[in-house]
């Protein structure tokens, strides 16, 4: 197979005893990914490219789990996109093989719904990932230097920590996609808490939430989510997301919070991302996150509003808001049809929400 030799070239092992899975493709015909994972040590041990631990050092591991996608409709060759190292066999077996499952979950959802791959800036489009005995527990993600057979690159890549304390499935689901938010999704920063960057709690939101929605749907199972089951994930999105999703929708442009940088500030741009996530089409909502423009939570009010110039669309509104005043972004152009319109402010329309209205955009012009 293209994806088994592709590995071996590229550790240049032995042969080695291998687990190797085709994960059903949640929206191809044939399948678009698959995890190949060595039992048994590697030739060369990777060297974390970051020291931690007491003393902080560089540690060796000694075993892998590959994961492949086939990143385009057409395509017929495996890319490598994540490489999950472990630091025993049984914490391969154990989570390497599940940390690599949910994120080749994760990617395939990025790549069809919103068109979104890993940069091309780091190591050929791959995100590294350390799954590491020691250190403080949780994670961290960073965009460093890494080296291998003499020749150095830009790498992007995962650490989690302290093996020992990742046991819990919707802990460790969670933090899978809080990390990866980081290394994806569009860096939208400035804030003082709970941390600088905005995109690694993004992550936990929107891919816990996709991943609910896929569970309760039956394309997924608990292997793809680390175990955590349809209630842990309910639950989660109850408690984290519809509340200032409903805030955002309310407060629409005029959220004056957004241009703050406390966890207040942070959570409203949360709430209002993940409100245009719930009404836009997939498609939308991705170009929506590539038009922010910049490291500012309040740009995505623009970002947004252009996405919605592109096409004409109908919001799916979420049932806690039916009925409910709220914000939707039409643009200059565009209108309303099927609801009544309360008032307009950049590019945003106040309306009563209702299924089945529609924002008609007229048609681009050559």
């Amino acid at each position: 197979m293209i994806a088994a030799l592709a590995l071996s070239l590229i550790l240049q092992s032995p042969k080695l005893p291998v687990i190797e899975k085709e994960l059903p493709s949640l929206f191809w015909k044939n399948s678009r990914t698959l995890f190949i994972s060595y039992a048994g040590a590697i030739q060369s041990p990777k060297l974390s490219p970051l020291k931690y631990g007491t003393p902080s050092k560089q540690h060796e591991f000694k075993f892998l789990t590959a994961g492949f996608a086939i990143p385009k409709a057409g395509a017929t060759q495996f890319d490598l996109r994540f490489r999950v190292y472990s630091q025993s066999l049984s914490d391969n077996l154990h989570y390497g093989i599940p940390v690599a499952t949910e994120l080749l979950r994760l990617w395939e959802m990025d790549a069809h719904w919103l068109k979104i791959d890993h940069s091309q800036l780091y190591h050929d489009q791959i995100v590294d990932v350390y799954l590491a005995n020691g250190g403080t527990p949780g994670g961290q993600q960073m965009f460093g230097i890494d080296h291998e057979n003499g020749v150095e690159f830009k790498s992007n890549m995962i650490y989690i920590y302290d093996l020992s304390s990742f046991n819990d499935p919707l802990e460790e689901c969670r933090e899978v996609a809080h990390e990866y938010g980081h290394a994806v999704l569009p860096a939208v920063g400035g804030y003082s808490k709970p941390e600088y960057w905005a995109n690694g709690y993004l992550g936990e939101k929107l891919y816990l939430r996709w991943l609910d929605e896929e569970l309760r749907a039956g394309k997924v199972t608990k292997d793809d989510t680390m175990g955590a089951t349809r209630q842990d994930l309910d639950s989660w999105v109850n408690v984290n997301i519809n509340s200032i999703e409903k805030s955002a929708a309310e407060k629409g442009p005029h959220n004056l919070a957004l241009k703050g940088t406390n966890a207040h500030a942070m959570a409203a741009f949360h709430g209002l991302v993940c409100y245009c996530d719930s009404i836009m089409p997939h498609k939308m909502f991705g170009r929506s996150l590539l038009l922010i423009g910049g490291e500012k939570a309040v740009d995505y009010l623009s970002g947004a509003v252009l996405a919605s110039e592109e096409s004409s669309w109908k919001p799916n509104f979420p049932p806690f808001l039916a009925g409910r005043l709220v914000w939707v972004p039409v643009g200059t152009k565009g209108t309303v049809i099927g609801t009544k319109v309360i008032a307009k402010s950049q590019g945003w329309d106040k309306v009563i929400a209702k299924f089945g209205m529609e924002i008609h955009q007229p048609p681009v012009s050559n």
